[in-house]
């Protein structure tokens, strides 16, 4: 008789968390990946200068910053055969974006040490807010650092959760971010007003790491002569109250704003604005988040190109304002009617982002689209030839030259 043992298989769910939303990125639009693409100022900026430049590309500024991923990503595009070019920033960006799932499954904090938080953690970072424009492109990434060096700061808010690993690896990921761009700069005071309340040295290594990158952004915008006057200059007294509803309302309701019900979404931000003001008179903490979330959403909007913002820079205020919402569904110290009022408008922008989460046809891809892999075949003979880059939308002509002196390179 053959006695078989029993093998004892321990799964970690956390881990099966992480894989899922690995595939729910990859997932949400495989086309990315079959045939990849430049995003705007990825290819007719970035690309373009690292094709003419080569690795000198890399320590360049464009656009008033320095910007190390699409940098490196660029570059790292012009080695490999023309057709495949975007396939690695593709890629690149896609590690970029997962980085956060990873956060929340090797985290320990109080808003992700049991599974189903990490679940609820990673639905309010993969849905709450429109990505469609943020998506699988490089130049984007600096909005999901954002969010990344927010998760870090939650997670050091406890010392005992940072081993020397994690410190290094937390250290990096905050310089990168601060090196891609300047939104996770605006976070710098984040940090040292966390390490002013807590004491905890961590905060400020993380907050020394920002100004250091802070100050390399600036020289950039000195190095680069960027003329920024104009977003502020001329502008009337109307402008101004515009961009201040848009501040507002970016940082409340942009996630609601999302549905196929707008007014729906005008409806509810009363009860949440009561919400907000409940929990702030009840724990100082969760105030934190709502300021966080309209500070943010405040700089961006108000130095982005004509202060007209858009959902690329709603995103990542998004995402902590739905946090702190998180923040008062699990906390004891709320009542009941405020936690469960709290759970809905979380279950609201979820759902808003599940309605969003496919890529729409003709929004931010569309088959009627040229394909990348496709010009170059018709096309890369020619002494010098025009290509078309995402997006294509009505009034748009995104494109870049190719010279035939890079030619050889690829036959």
């Amino acid at each position: 008789m053959i006695k078989i043992k029993k093998i004892k298989i321990n799964i970690d769910l956390s881990l099966l968390v992480f894989i899922f939303f690995v595939f729910l990125v990859i997932f949400r639009h495989f086309e990315f990946f079959i045939n990849p693409r430049f995003w705007a100022e990825e290819g007719s900026v970035y690309f373009i200068d690292a094709y003419e430049n080569g690795i000198s590309s890399i320590f360049h500024p464009h656009l008033g910053y320095f910007s190390f991923i699409p940098n490196v990503a660029t570059y790292l595009a012009t080695l490999v055969p023309l057709e495949y070019a975007p396939l690695v920033t593709t890629i690149i960006a896609f590690f970029v974006q997962i980085i956060p799932f990873f956060i929340i499954f090797i985290s320990n904090s109080f808003f992700t040490n049991t599974t189903l938080k990490k679940l609820l953690v990673s639905s309010i970072v993969l849905f709450v807010s429109d990505t469609g424009e943020i998506w699988l492109n490089t130049i984007t990434s600096q909005f999901h650092f954002v969010v990344i060096s927010f998760l870090i700061f939650l997670d050091s808010l406890d010392k005992k959760n940072l081993s020397k690993y994690k410190l290094a690896f937390y250290s990096i990921l905050i310089l990168l971010g601060g090196l891609s761009g300047v939104p996770t700069n605006v976070l710098a005071p984040i940090f040292l007003f966390g390490y002013l309340f807590n004491k905890n040295k961590y905060l400020l290594l993380f907050f020394f790491i920002l100004l250091i990158t802070t100050s390399i952004q600036l020289l950039s915008l000195y190095v680069s002569i960027y003329d920024i006057h104009n977003r502020f200059n001329g502008n009337s007294v109307l402008k101004y109250l515009e961009t201040l509803y848009r501040i507002i309302f970016g940082t409340l309701q942009h996630p609601f704003l999302q549905t196929i019900l707008p007014s729906f979404g005008s409806v509810l931000i009363v009860p949440l604005v009561y919400l907000v003001y409940k929990s702030i008179k009840k724990d100082k903490f969760v105030c934190f988040f709502f300021c966080v979330s309209f500070y943010l959403t405040f700089i961006f909007v108000i130095t982005s190109l004509n202060m007209s913002g858009g959902s690329r820079y709603f995103y990542a205020p998004n995402v902590i304002f739905v946090l702190g919402l998180f923040y008062i569904l699990i906390s004891k110290k709320f009542e009941l009617t405020i936690r469960m009022l709290a759970s809905l408008y979380i279950f609201i922008s979820i759902l808003v982002g599940l309605f969003k989460y496919p890529i729409e046809d003709g929004s931010f891809d569309s088959k009627k689209w040229p394909k990348w892999k496709e010009q170059i075949k018709n096309n890369k003979n020619k002494e010098v030839f025009e290509i078309k880059i995402y997006p294509q939308w009505p009034n748009t002509d995104w494109k870049i030259f190719i010279k035939n002196k890079q030619k050889s390179r690829f036959n």
